[in-house]
């Protein structure tokens, strides 16, 4: 288990090496009416568990995704998209549109 203040702060908090990986899964869905990145959890090379990291709540649809690193490989770092989208009160947040990771 990780303590909470050693929990990543930021989705790019990931790409540090500590959190060097075998396994990225977790969900995509819609939210809010938004097709995104729900949640997302991290499995390393010795069978540490990190998340899971985002929430399901408000999720209209979930569908799980699974990326194994192919043998002798490990998560090297990830790649992907985030949207600025509004917010019924006035605000906006950055969602996750789309994520990969690249594998070395």
């Amino acid at each position: 288990m990780v303590k909470a203040e050693e929990e990543p702060q930021s989705w790019l908090d990931l790409l540090q090496p500590k959190w060097k990986g075998k396994i990225i899964s977790g969900y995509t869905g819609t939210w809010f009416g938004w097709n995104c990145l729900l949640q997302l959890t991290l499995k390393t090379k010795n069978g540490k568990t990190y998340g899971p990291y985002g929430s399901m709540a408000h999720a209209t649809s979930q569908m799980p995704f699974s990326y194994t690193a192919p043998q002798g490989q490990a998560l090297l770092a990830f790649y992907g998209k985030t949207v600025n989208v509004p917010l019924a009160d006035g605000s906006r947040t950055d969602i996750i549109a789309s994520l990969g990771g690249r594998f070395t």
